[in-house]
């Protein structure tokens, strides 16, 4: 009984990573993009979503600061409609006013990303006015031009 060769297991050399075990690496999940806000004729029909209390204070505040309120809620919520309600609520309009809000971020968000991508500009709020306003107008009746409800 000579000294019997033993088997050793292969080793890979240290400069060759190994390779991607594919079959147990799962994929990445993918990014979701936000749907732009759609005024639905359900919504449209409800358009006193907005109270009495809640016109007081958009007037009270106006134009000058319908701008700055939402931005400093939709931009920390990056656009996202539930977020961007919650917040505007914390300003003291209604639940079922602030998501009017929400909508018209989330609608910013899904529609105008590419003009506001570099922060508010001209293109940014052209977009917005043309392709979300028109549906937060109608949700809440607000006047987003003169600042009055």
């Amino acid at each position: 009984p000579g000294a019997a060769a033993q088997e050793r297991p292969s080793v890979r050399p240290s400069s060759t990573p190994p390779a991607a075990d594919t079959a147990t690496t799962p994929a990445p999940a993918p990014v979701p993009t936000p749907a732009p806000a759609v005024v639905t004729a359900e919504a449209a029909a409800d358009k006193a979503r907005c109270i009495s209390s809640d016109s007081g204070l958009f007037t009270s505040r106006g134009k000058e600061l319908f701008d700055s309120d939402m931005k400093g809620c939709s931009t920390p919520c990056w656009g996202r409609d539930a977020c961007t309600s919650r917040c505007v609520a914390n300003i003291g309009y209604s639940e079922r006013c602030s998501r009017c809000f929400g909508g018209l971020s989330s609608c910013t968000a899904g529609n105008c990303m590419w003009q506001c991508m570099g922060g508010e500009n001209q293109g940014c709020r052209d977009c917005a006015k043309n392709n979300c306003r028109p549906s937060f107008e109608a949700c809440t009746g607000f006047n987003t031009e003169d600042g009055t409800a």
